[in-house]
């Protein structure tokens, strides 16, 4: 750790993937507090301190995780051209298990993107 802002991570090797690993929901970057946290509270998004530029406002498991944008968020990558806060207010991922439901939502315009076999919308 170099401050209580910044981390520094070194390979043996070079290591592409793992930006994109730690960018992902089950395996991003978290605070001490979030880790100290007993086993129950970890399977709650709401209880989950990331470092992203949002955090989970609701959490209905298996149906729909809601985040909203971190209003204090400062921290993005310096070659971004964006920085603060994010452009939208948010963002909900509704769990959809059909992927004719999900085509039939982005086709309809209920839906932003769509990831087969994923379960989201």
């Amino acid at each position: 750790m170099i401050d209580p802002l910044t981390v520094k991570f070194y390979f043996n090797k070079p290591s592409p993937g793992f930006l994109q690993g730690t960018a992902t929901i089950g395996s991003g970057l978290v605070s001490l507090s979030t880790l100290q946290r007993n086993f129950e509270e970890l399977g709650d998004a709401r209880h989950i301190i990331g470092s992203g530029p949002f955090v989970v406002q609701d959490e209905k498991p298996g149906r729909e995780l809601t985040l909203v944008a971190r209003k204090d968020y400062q921290w993005g990558p310096k070659n971004i051209a964006q920085q603060g806060p994010a452009n939208l207010d948010g963002i909900t991922y509704i769990v959809t298990p059909e992927d004719s439901v999900r085509i039939g939502a982005l086709l309809a315009g209920q839906a932003g993107f769509y990831s087969p076999g994923a379960g989201l919308r």
